[in-house]
């Protein structure tokens, strides 16, 4: 693929971004702002290399606002140092909670998001955009411009993201996931697509699922460029354990009213990717909380769209792929 060989090459060559005077292209001026958050928890390992990314972007953020989630490493340490060199970078720290990838991680979101729209509303500071990147998320230099770009060839466009790749041993590896489907890590909304579908959803299940499916509901095209190259750290859904993050995944696909159908295909998809028992795990997962007979999401529109819609979505995109 041209977009990854090009990202390979050229898009993460950077310059030092902690030396003063270093200045990159920030377009402050037009309609191509956008408010940007990063939830942090003990990621001192990699939040410089991701500040490189952010920095070193051809379009940077209006507000940059990173959320220290309670960390007991050297992570609050970093984004002061951050703070110090950009003025348009803002760190603020929450009380230390058990890391958890869905209710808690999207509440730490949105406290993220509602900081920064306060700061941007109440300065008068415009913008067109918000996205979300994961502190173990590494963007290409032009990532959000092409983005961007793309939200202005198509008006019906409300949500995006690039696509995800993994480094093994010195390799850029796609992390396969539907084409249709934005990626939690590197999205950006339109702004009128956040704010209609009430933001970034707390729930029991993953929330970047569940802001996809809202922003379908209420009309709104949704893509994944895989083009345009995000780097993860580690894999999705890995930071409490491999085993434990996908059988979280298949609880909450119960808690979604999935149709077992769509359970099947997603845990069939599980188990043809390394590690080869995800799909175990996910299975499992969803079995033990209908066996409980754990509760369900209240929204009925998502309730139906996971149990009718969702499924033949998934086989129309594996009929355009050629896998059935």
């Amino acid at each position: 693929m041209k977009g990854i060989q090009d990202a390979q090459a050229n898009e993460f060559e950077v310059a030092l971004p902690f030396v003063t005077g270093v200045q990159k292209i920030n377009d402050r001026d037009t309609k191509d702002g956008y408010l940007l958050v990063t939830p942090a928890k003990n990621e001192e390992r990699n939040l410089v290399e991701v500040a490189e990314g952010i920095i070193n972007q051809t379009v940077a953020p209006r507000l940059w606002v990173i959320v220290d989630d309670g960390s007991t490493d050297r992570t609050a340490e970093l984004i002061e140092a951050l703070e110090r060199k950009r003025s348009w970078i803002v760190g603020i720290r929450l009380p230390g909670e058990v890391r958890d990838l869905y209710l808690h991680y999207a509440d730490v979101c949105r406290r993220g998001f509602d900081f920064g729209i306060n700061h941007l509303d109440t300065n008068g500071i415009d913008y067109s955009f918000l996205g979300l990147v994961d502190a173990d998320t590494i963007v290409e230099r032009r990532y959000f411009e092409k983005l961007i770009a793309e939200f202005k060839k198509s008006r019906k466009l409300g949500l995006e993201s690039g696509g995800l790749f993994q480094r093994r041993k010195g390799l850029l590896v796609f992390e396969r996931t539907d084409k249709h489907s934005p990626r939690g890590t590197g999205r950006l909304w339109r702004k009128a697509c956040y704010l209609q579908t009430g933001g970034y959803p707390a729930s029991l299940a993953p929330p970047d699922v569940i802001s996809n499916a809202k922003a379908k509901l209420l009309g709104y095209e949704i893509r994944q460029f895989q083009s345009i190259v995000g780097i993860q750290l580690r894999a999705t859904s890995s930071a409490g354990g491999v085993w434990k993050g996908l059988t979280k995944k298949g609880k909450s696909w119960h808690y979604l009213n999935a149709h077992p159908a769509l359970v099947l295909m997603n845990a069939i998809h599980f188990t043809t990717e390394k590690p080869y028992y995800g799909g175990l795990a996910f299975f499992l997962g969803y079995f033990a909380a209908f066996l409980r007979r754990d509760p369900k999401i209240h929204d009925e529109d998502i309730k139906r769209y996971f149990w009718k819609q969702r499924p033949l979505e998934v086989v129309a995109n594996a009929l355009d792929k050629g896998c059935l």
